[in-house]
């Protein structure tokens, strides 16, 4: 075999050019696929993250919220004069806008709140931890800034303002505080037994970060004639509120009083980490306006409202809904 034919198997030139330009494309392909799955499975995770913790919070109050007594009895109306029998009960429920029920003690709680006794057995003192049918203080409210009772170290990593989200906070009291007896008889409708504690911050702690709504609506299994309806004005304490001690020395006694609804439908709004940041100022401030969801009958279209101002920057979030049953509820007209 001569020279002139080796030099003829070899590449030109060109065909060196074009080889590394498609191979430059190839690897460029390449790596955008790898950095676009990479961005993905972040992304994937994230949201997972995100909502599954969002998800745990929603089960822990809809469970709890299912478990919820009044112990109701029938009692004269007053023993030493008795004229007629009457729905009693030493505990409460009581469900409406956080501004009403709380705003005083914790002004940036938005959406609604709840309150009510449980026998969810939590206590303090160990030789009583076998006990899983004590009774509880619970709430749930949503409100914004730093987390709830965060150890002092914690906090000494970053400055205060960066921490400021929209939190499911969760009031729950030890079995051997609780005062709801007591304040009972020193005032029948009195509302100190969850708001003395929640203003001196006890018993208060983060169950979801990033959730930014909570909606509650309690509703009735029927109304006149049979037909389901949603608790209104005309069926319960006020327009806004649902109060099982409102009233309840009235003649004739309110249908609601001392009676637990027998469902109440339970909405809640989270996002993730990556969208919340975008709602908080340099300062760290909340720029995300709340409806306050207190009219049944404009809940969805506030509920559009606030997703609206969500996708006005790219926000990602979830809404989860369901309608709880309970069980202690022995609700009748």
């Amino acid at each position: 075999m001569n020279m002139t034919s080796r030099r003829q198997r070899g590449f030109t030139l060109l065909e060196l050019l074009v080889s590394v330009a498609v191979l430059a494309i190839l690897m460029s392909i390449v790596m955008g696929i790898t950095m676009a799955t990479n961005q993905a499975t972040k992304t994937t995770s994230s949201k997972l993250h995100a909502f599954s913790s969002a998800r745990n919070a929603f089960d822990a109050l809809t469970r709890n919220l299912a478990q919820a007594t009044l112990n109701t009895y029938w009692d004269y109306d007053d023993p030493n004069a008795p004229k007629r029998y009457l729905r009693q009960s030493e505990l409460h429920f009581i469900c409406g806008p956080a501004a009403d029920l709380i705003g005083n003690e914790v002004p940036s709680a938005v959406g609604d709140a709840v309150f009510f006794q449980a026998p969810v057995g939590y206590t303090k003192d160990s030789s009583k931890e076998g006990l899983q049918s004590l009774l509880n203080n619970l709430g749930y409210y949503v409100s914004f800034g730093a987390p709830q009772n965060l150890p002092t170290f914690l906090t000494s990593f970053s400055q205060p303002s960066t921490l400021n989200r929209f939190r499911l906070v969760h009031f729950k009291e030890p079995s051997e505080e609780m005062d709801t007896y007591g304040q009972l008889f020193k005032d029948p409708v009195s509302q100190a037994w969850f708001r003395n504690p929640i203003g001196d911050n006890k018993y208060c702690y983060d169950l979801g970060k990033n959730i930014v709504a909570l909606i509650l609506k309690p509703r009735v299994p029927w109304g006149t004639g049979g037909v389901p309806v949603t608790l209104d004005a005309t069926t319960k304490a006020t327009p806004e509120m649902y109060d099982s001690r409102a009233g309840a020395s009235a003649d004739p006694q309110p249908v609601w009083a001392h009676q637990l609804p027998p469902y109440i439908d339970v909405t809640l709004v989270a996002m993730d980490e990556e969208s919340a940041k975008r709602w908080v100022s340099p300062g760290g401030a909340n720029e995300l306006t709340i409806p306050d969801f207190s009219n049944p009958a404009e809940v969805e279209v506030q509920l559009a409202t606030l997703e609206k101002r969500l996708q006005s920057r790219n926000s990602n979030y979830r809404v989860f809904r369901k309608s709880v049953e309970i069980r202690s509820s022995k609700w009748s007209p």
